[in-house]
């Protein structure tokens, strides 16, 4: 399976993804910032369906 080029770009892409997502997320709970992850998301997802809305 990992003969394929585009599996080994895959493999590769979500090994550093991983390992980045490992160092920040200790990084974001060590720093108390974990609510603020949440924020985050729950504004992004009010800002998209404002502009869904006022886009029609």
């Amino acid at each position: 399976m990992l003969s394929y080029d585009f599996m080994q770009y895959a493999y590769l892409a979500s090994s550093f993804i991983a390992i980045t997502c490992a160092v920040v997320g200790v990084y974001v709970v060590a720093r108390g910032f974990s609510f603020l992850a949440h924020t985050l998301s729950e504004i992004g997802f009010a800002g998209a369906a404002f502009a869904s809305f006022f886009r029609n």
